[in-house]
């Protein structure tokens, strides 16, 4: 009699061991594919989020450097508008004796000047001055013995809460500029004569306010002939 130890056969315990160890081999194969995996997975977030950061950061870069380009331009436009209508109001009083104003209106996109010249000659004259200040935004016309010149230059109203009509109504009492003023329904209302009218277009240039309000500017006709006085009213 004897007996068959198959538990102890060393022929099984190596096929066991075998068994044991495939069986290892593919659980270290399937954590190192899950571990490649995820680093696989956390290397394409990684680089999408960087892709992104990178897009944000280019995009606002350049959103900045469009704004400031604009910001510069828009200034350099603003200062060039103004100095354009200070030389302007310049020739316009220094000649007041030969032309007569229609009208000078500071509105949203245009500032608009229409006056008649006296004569042929002075129509000449002005042209030509006004033209080397502003180019071609002076437009002279010969109708039927009338000889206007109409001006038109790009204009921006830009409002600033701080300043409004009260505010400019205090300053220029303040500065005692010498023409009727008083507020009725929001406006201001100012009559006066033209030069002292330039003086105050020219006042609202030096303390920036000039692009601030609506601002339109007309002769009162129905005064006697030879009293040049002009209404402006500001809003």
């Amino acid at each position: 009699m004897f007996d068959l130890n198959l538990i102890n056969n060393p022929g099984l315990q190596k096929f066991n061991k075998k068994e044991d160890k495939l069986e290892n081999n593919k659980k270290n194969k399937a954590k190192d594919y899950k571990e490649k995996k995820m680093k696989n997975k956390n290397s394409i977030f990684f680089k999408k989020f960087f892709i992104i950061i990178f897009f944000a950061v280019t995009v606002l870069s350049l959103a900045i450097l469009i704004f400031r380009h604009n910001f510069i331009i828009d200034s350099n436009s603003i200062n060039t508008y103004n100095l354009s209508l200070s030389k302007v109001l310049n020739v316009i009083d220094q000649n007041q004796k030969k032309i007569n104003l229609n009208l000078i209106n500071l509105y949203e996109n245009e500032l608009s000047i229409d006056f008649k010249c006296n004569d042929l000659d002075t129509f000449y004259n002005l042209l030509d001055l006004i033209s080397v200040e502003i180019n071609d935004k002076v437009k002279g016309f010969n109708i039927q013995n009338n000889h206007i010149l109409n001006i038109r230059i790009p204009w921006k109203i830009k409002r600033k809460s701080n300043f409004n009509i009260d505010f400019l109504d205090g300053e220029l009492n303040d500065l005692k500029m010498g023409f009727k003023q008083e507020i009725y329904k929001d406006k201001l209302i100012i009559v006066s004569d033209l030069s002292k009218i330039i003086n105050f277009i020219k006042v609202l240039i030096d303390i920036n306010l000039i692009h601030n309000f609506k601002i339109e500017i007309k002769q009162i006709e129905s005064l006697p002939d030879g009293l040049n006085i002009f209404q402006v009213v500001v809003e």
